[in-house]
This record gives structure tokens, sequence and C-alpha cells, in this order.
């Protein structure tokens, strides 16, 4: 998936030839983007070897509902995952700043738990967000579900980082777009390949608040 090909592996296996044998006797070696099978062949895996095979959905799961007429001009914006760096929650949360500035009424959720949550708190406080941006902590698939087909759009803030790496394909972005959200994402590692820019959703470069 992506995490046991950027060495030190956890912090602690060196790439000195660690998958050679792997490769030499393995009949397939799959990739969930062409994102993660370009970073085989860094390592120089066979090239003939790699099929990609996109992490599935279950539709059955993630689905549309049926909603009533929208009444309001609010706009529910939602996020999913940990509350880590490289989840770049954190320029959600400065987008929502510049929203609610413009005019816009927001409702930001963000479903995730993790370090940097009082990190993420502060910012909200820094801003005046609190009737804004919610951390609605840690959610089973079951009520992930449930909550992403009642909102509007789909934020994908992941962003490259040296320590961890980056999103090697992203699949909450399709169990959104799944549930008929558009995505507005960063342009980072895999997550292109998740989503069709100007028709699902919208790429943008990373760290750009202000793209759209």
């Amino acid at each position: 998936h992506g995490h046991d090909l950027y060495f030190p592996i956890n912090n602690r296996i060196p790439n000195n030839g660690y998958y050679n044998h792997l490769f030499e006797s393995a009949n397939y070696l799959v990739a969930n983007t062409a994102f993660l099978k370009d970073k085989l062949i860094e390592i120089n895996a066979p090239i003939e070897k790699i099929k990609i095979i996109p992490v599935a959905v279950d539709t059955s799961i993630f689905k549309p509902i049926k909603l009533d007429d929208k009444k309001s001009d609010l706009i529910r914006i939602i996020s999913v995952g940990r509350l880590e760096i490289f989840k770049g929650h954190q320029f959600g949360i400065k987008c929502i700043s510049q929203l609610v500035k413009k005019g816009y009424d927001i409702q930001y959720s963000i479903i995730g738990d993790g370090s940097q949550k009082e990190v993420l708190e502060s910012l909200i406080q820094k801003y005046g967000l609190k009737k804004h941006v919610v951390l609605l902590g840690r959610k089973s698939q079951e009520e992930i579900s449930k909550t992403l087909p009642i909102q509007d759009i789909f934020l994908m803030t992941s962003i490259t980082d040296s320590n961890y790496g980056v999103e090697s394909q992203g699949l909450v972005t399709a169990e959104s777009q799944a549930c008929g959200l558009p995505v507005v994402a960063f342009d980072s590692g895999g997550v292109k390949y998740t989503l069709v820019d100007g028709k699902t959703g919208f790429l943008c470069k990373e760290e750009d608040i202000e793209c759209y």
C-alpha cells in the first residue's frame, strides 16, 4: 500500500536489497496505483511482474442517499484521516478560514484521531472557527459510511511528509465519490489516480489553499 516502500521501514530497515529475493521469486508484484508502480521500479523491481490493482470500494456500504432539496446556504465539508502531519488537516482548517472570511456559511467536520489533535484545536481557536470546524474523533467504517453521504464536499488534504512519505492511493477519496461527493484534493502521491480532475473532483498543488 505504500508505507513498505519508504525506507527505512519504520525507521529500522534500510533498503540494501531488502526485497531482492522477493522480486526474484514472486510471480506478481501488486501496486495500488501507477505512483506506487514507479516506486517499485525505483528499487529495481522487474517491471514485467508489476500489476496495478487499486484498492476497491464496497459500494453496498459506501453509496449515495436521497436527500431533501437544499434549503439553506450551509456548505458541509468533510475530511477523514488520522490527525497526523502528513494528512495535512492544518491546511484544511486554513482553507475553511479563508472561505468563512469570504462570507460562506461552512460546517467543516474532521474524522480521525492522532498526535496532532491539540495542534489542530489551537488552529481552530486561533482562526476563530469553533462554530465552523468540529473534530469528530475516530469513527467506525459504518459510521463514516453514514456520515459521508450527508456532506457536500470531501476535502483531501494529504501532503508529502519527509518522515512518513505520501499517500499511495487515498482510499477515502474513492469512498467519498461512491457516496456522491465531489473531491477537492492536493495533487499528492497517488491521490490523482483516485478521481477524474474537473469531473469528479479537483486537484490542487500541494499546500495551495487558494487553488479554487
